[in-house]
């Protein structure tokens, strides 16, 4: 029974396939690393209930699809966000804001759409409305 884990670092280990489902039974979980892997498929649904979440370390796998556009909003404990060269689509930055503890967000080579709320680069700390915001990369967007 491992419903009392609060740290699962599975990074590096040549993982294929879909995250398991599974993992959002994990009800205390506060930081995946699922990093540098080849798993595939959407960002998975079931994750979306883990409000404890304050790392998502999903960067350098073959995901798919689109994150909500609400995804923001589900994580409001979120802390550190990498998603790098992840091939998500869609657009999350407007629903960040509401991840008001957001201290670093790394997101480069996706292909996300839409808009960077305007201002956002320009006020340094402020970015996305997320006051709290330390880091953001964003290299190789299509916006």
């Amino acid at each position: 029974n491992l419903r009392s884990l609060e740290e699962l670092y599975l990074s590096y280990n040549n993982l294929e396939g879909q995250v398991p489902t599974s993992l959002a039974r994990l009800s205390k979980l506060r930081l995946p690393g699922l990093s540098l892997n080849s798993l595939s498929g959407e960002f998975p649904p079931p994750l979306y209930n883990l409000s404890s979440l304050e790392l998502i370390s999903f960067s350098f796998n073959n995901f798919s699809g689109n994150l909500r556009f609400d995804f923001g909003n589900y994580f409001p404990n979120l802390l550190i966000l990498y998603l790098e060269k992840c091939q998500f689509i869609g657009s999350i930055l407007s629903s960040l804001a509401n991840a008001s503890k957001l201290l670093e967000l790394d997101f480069p080579i996706n292909n996300f759409t839409g808009n960077i709320p305007e201002g956002s680069i320009t006020c340094g700390i402020c970015c996305f409305g997320v006051t709290n915001l330390d880091t953001v990369s964003m290299m190789a967007l299509t916006l």
